[in-house]
């Protein structure tokens, strides 16, 4: 789907960029030869350009997939800790030091 969806643009690109009627002589033939040459290049460009950002974006939800599960461990241990050690009347002790 996603290859004749390219193909459909590529022609519609092709087609703008070199108009059908008067192409004559060879100047006119070798910008029309250079136009889908560089056209062409494009295309391969933009291909790479995409697969690297899509790689780059599984990359990115890797790590912070990665990083969430870390966080989260970490978070855990911490508040065991802070929990078993915060005194029962933490509170009252708060409000004692702000006088």
């Amino acid at each position: 789907m996603a290859q004749k969806y390219e193909g459909e643009v590529n022609k519609r690109k092709t087609s703008a960029l070199v108009p059908d009627a008067g192409l004559t002589g060879d100047r006119d033939e070798h910008i029309a030869i250079r136009l889908l040459g560089l056209q062409g290049r494009l295309d391969a460009l933009d291909r790479l350009y995409n697969e690297e950002i899509g790689h780059l974006c599984r990359e990115l939800a890797q790590l912070k997939a990665e990083y969430v599960r870390f966080c989260q461990t970490r978070s855990g241990v911490s508040h065991r800790g802070k929990s078993s050690r915060r005194p029962a009347n933490h509170s009252r002790r708060k409000s004692n030091e702000s006088r």
